[in-house]
């Protein structure tokens, strides 16, 4: 809570920090190395790789345009949510290699934490969980795979 006072305070107020990017407070905090990718560059998988191998603290961020923010939600990504990165891995699953990312919401995902965002709003809540191939409940995961 005090950091996050000082970084408003840095910036002007907690409105200007709204909107900004992880690597800025990885660098101004915690006065690490900082870096932004997109993920239209070509070796964005091989930059994920080293990072992780180096034990860098890693974040991604599902940006959301608006014809994209349907899909997005459909599969219980949050636009303009920045996700801490916990792992890659490549999985064979029936001959063909999958890249995966493991991340983590830092703003939940259970259906408490949904209810409560929600109370009041009449809205749709804002904590949710991906659902789309390869999530928790994906039948795509074997035994083998899970290890």
């Amino acid at each position: 809570m005090v950091l996050e006072k000082v970084w408003a305070k840095t910036h002007g107020s907690y409105l200007e920090i709204t909107n900004g990017h992880s690597y800025e407070v990885y660098r101004d905090l915690l006065g690490a190395p900082s870096f932004y990718y997109k993920t239209n560059i070509e070796n964005v998988w091989d930059l994920l790789e080293d990072a992780e191998q180096k034990n860098y603290i890693c974040s991604v961020t599902a940006m959301s345009l608006e014809f994209e923010k349907d899909k997005l939600e459909k599969y219980g990504i949050c636009g303009s949510q920045t996700y801490s990165m916990l792992r890659t891995a490549i999985v064979d699953a029936d001959g063909t290699e999958r890249k995966l990312l493991k991340l983590r919401n830092p703003l939940g995902g259970s259906e408490t934490q949904a209810k409560a965002d929600d109370e009041g709003k009449g809205g749709k809540p804002k904590y949710t969980e991906w659902t789309g191939d390869w999530s928790d409940t994906s039948e795509l995961w074997t035994p083998e795979l899970r290890r």
